[in-house]
């Protein structure tokens, strides 16, 4: 892991950007209910014809990015690809992933099956459970690494210059992102960080709670915990209306701010209704691009913003 001030913004990271917009067709406006049979043959088409006239290095390289991507998420009407990835894992010598994910396709009666039956299949079967949790766990601890074979593929593939524009091409604040993605890595591993970081790592939170529900999700769950870390986040950013309006909707919860989320919760129960809708006023701040460009410009200012 590279230790803060010394990131570099991966190439993986374009391939992953394309590989999970391969099911994507522009030019189609009309699309089927999520999970049903015709869905999942619009998924599989679409993948395939974007894969077509593609190398085979980039093709298997785009497809290990995708499965890659698909297993740390939920989307399950990627069956329709499984024979591919299957083949993919094989072709690249990954044999023990590719054995995993073969155990796991095979435990449900009809792998062509929709999401629905898979999951009526898999509802209330704990041998079944038993068995698919044993193959994901072989799967995810088999040591081959999908994103680094995959960049392997395009380092030495034709198409590894237009990857390579693209990467010179990535925005700041996809360059942001990455670094609040480490940054958390970072802090679960237990590494000491600067106080920049620290509090980009407290503005993250603001921002996906806020994205997510509101300045007021944002105080009433356990991020508010760290509503004083986030206004010194904010000051330090130079950020001045941002703070004093955050000071104005934490003030409805009693001076000194409660940073217990118990005590924060017991007097949310005394708040009228005009108050608790003040105290989604702030959420602004992450709609507005000040904030964005506030943390891009002092990461930048700090040596932490990655190349």
């Amino acid at each position: 892991m590279n230790a803060p001030g010394e990131l570099v913004y991966p190439l993986r990271r374009v391939i992953e950007a394309v590989a999970i917009t391969l099911d994507v067709d522009y030019d189609r406006s009309d699309y089927p209910a999520l999970g049903s049979p015709e869905h999942l043959a619009q998924i599989r088409d679409t993948v395939l014809s974007n894969l077509d006239g593609k190398s085979v290095s980039e093709r298997d390289a785009l497809l290990l990015a995708r499965l890659n991507f698909r297993t740390l998420g939920t989307a399950s009407w990627e069956a329709c690809l499984f024979d591919f990835y299957e083949a993919c894992l094989n072709r690249n010598g990954l044999r023990e992933k590719a054995a995993a994910f073969a155990d796991a396709n095979a435990v449900f009666a009809a792998n062509r099956a929709s999401p629905d039956e898979r999951a009526r299949q898999y509802q209330g079967d704990k041998a079944l459970q038993a068995k698919l949790k044993a193959a994901s766990t072989r799967f995810v601890a088999a040591p081959e690494e999908l994103l680094e074979l995959a960049e392997r593929l395009i380092e030495g593939d034709p198409s590894y210059s237009d990857y390579r524009a693209k990467l010179e091409a990535v925005e700041d604040w996809e360059k942001m992102r990455f670094l609040l993605g480490k940054i958390r890595e970072w802090e679960h591993s237990g590494t000491p960080l600067p106080e920049p970081l620290r509090h980009f790592s407290a503005l993250d939170t603001l921002i996906l709670e806020c994205t997510n529900g509101g300045f007021h999700q944002y105080l009433s769950n356990s991020s508010g915990n760290d509503a004083l870390h986030m206004r010194a986040a904010l000051r330090a950013l130079g950020l001045s209306q941002q703070v004093a309006d955050a000071e104005s909707a934490m003030s409805l919860l009693g001076a000194p701010y409660p940073t217990d989320r118990a005590e924060r919760s017991a007097r949310f129960q005394t708040l009228s209704a005009d108050q608790h809708d003040a105290l989604n006023e702030p959420t602004w701040i992450v709609d507005d691009e000040g904030l964005y460009s506030a943390m891009i410009d002092a990461a930048k200012r700090s040596g932490c913003f990655p190349r």
